[in-house]
């Protein structure tokens, strides 16, 4: 049986929870559909060296920049004409900019609209996230808290298709670290982004250090427009020889950077379902963050993770107390950390979600019901 043509469009391989996500389904996409992919924006040059060329052969690099997406879209479109789609995918934003142009002219085509967060940034991405929801055949998104955005803010966002986002499932030999250790290895991974209120986290690091608590904590992720934020916050506690920006790592790294660390910290105004938090479970990290997005419905208080408030400044003081307690308690930490490893032990991944809900475009009449 001939294979169906399916399209991905993405903004461009970075690290984040979309990008990671699409990288973790590039073999199943591979094998399952005759599969090609637009990568609109920047990509990092070693996350795409990590691709095999078999896979990378099928994928279209643009570099376009956010000015330059308008003049080059005739391209991009004259490009996705050519390879003659049965199915278009787009994920984030930018990458609806074309998937609806192109849909708009060949309505047979069946889209799937893809949605990462519960929120939107700027005006651009509510314009073309809404366009994209009204005339998408379907619309997948990473959570139950996207799916309610969905439900409240986008064109029929009761429809909504709720995917796993378990981009790989961890090895079930890994075990928690030691957590009877004097040093307190903390890390975060993910994108230097105000919404991610890394600062808060230095400052947290530096409250612990002034208890006589051997905290450390290194960042991993891309600046997207906080670090100068996260330098001032680390010279402001004299952290400098205590937290450390480590730029971003490959995918295929994940293993072997979590092992380094026993504590996990992210302090996050908003989230989607927060795909490194559940990477941080699975390999026995005790995560303390905040409840937001996704968050509560697998990091349970005091079983799974810790919740932290940083929503009032007695809030904060009362969980820079948890904080210590918690990560001073060998015990419990042993505990917390079985407990997260083993939670996502029995939940499907990324690539069996997508590639189980695409399934319903192989019929025609079940694409219409999506």
């Amino acid at each position: 049986m001939k294979k169906q043509k399916l399209l991905y469009i993405i903004h461009g391989i970075r690290t984040g929870g979309a990008e990671v996500a699409f990288l973790s389904a590039l073999d199943g996409l591979a094998a399952t559909y005759d599969f090609k992919a637009i990568l609109l924006g920047k990509s990092d040059p070693e996350l795409l060296k990590n691709i095999p060329d078999s896979i990378r052969s099928r994928m279209e690099l643009y570099n376009i920049s956010l000015p330059g997406l308008c003049l080059r879209l005739p391209a991009v479109l004259r490009s996705i004409h050519r390879f003659s789609p049965d199915i278009v995918v787009s994920s984030l934003w930018r990458a609806a900019v074309p998937a609806t142009w192109y849909k708009r002219v060949n309505p047979q085509v069946r889209y799937v609209a893809m949605v990462h967060i519960n929120k939107f940034f700027h005006a651009a991405d509510r314009i073309f996230t809404k366009r994209a929801a009204r005339i998408a055949d379907a619309l997948y998104v990473d959570s139950e808290a996207t799916r309610y955005f969905a439900e409240l803010h986008l064109p029929r966002g009761n429809r909504a298709k709720v995917l796993s986002f378990l981009t790989r499932k961890a090895s079930e030999n890994i075990r928690p670290p030691a957590y009877s250790e004097k040093e307190k290895r903390f890390c975060f991974v993910g994108r230097l982004h105000k919404m991610k209120n890394v600062p808060q986290a230095v400052e947290a690091i530096g409250w612990l250090r002034s208890e006589g608590v051997d905290a450390r904590l290194d960042l991993y992720g891309r600046d997207d427009g906080d670090k100068q934020a996260v330098d001032a916050a680390i010279q402001a506690n004299q952290l400098e020889a205590y937290v450390c920006w480590k730029g971003e790592f490959v995918p295929a790294e994940r293993s072997t950077i979590f092992s380094q660390y026993n504590f996990y910290l992210q302090l996050s105004s908003n989230e989607g379902m927060a795909m490194s938090v559940i990477e941080a479970m699975q390999h026995g990290l005790v995560c303390f963050v905040t409840p937001v997005g996704e968050i509560p419905a697998y990091v349970h208080d005091r079983h799974t993770g810790i919740l932290i408030d940083t929503s009032t400044e007695k809030q904060w003081e009362a969980s820079l107390m948890r904080i210590k307690q918690v990560v001073t308690n060998g015990a419990l930490c042993q505990k917390i950390a079985e407990n997260s490893r083993l939670y996502f032990a029995d939940r499907p991944d990324f690539t069996a979600s997508l590639l189980a809900a695409l399934q319903e475009f192989s019929d025609p009449k079940l694409g219409d019901n999506v």
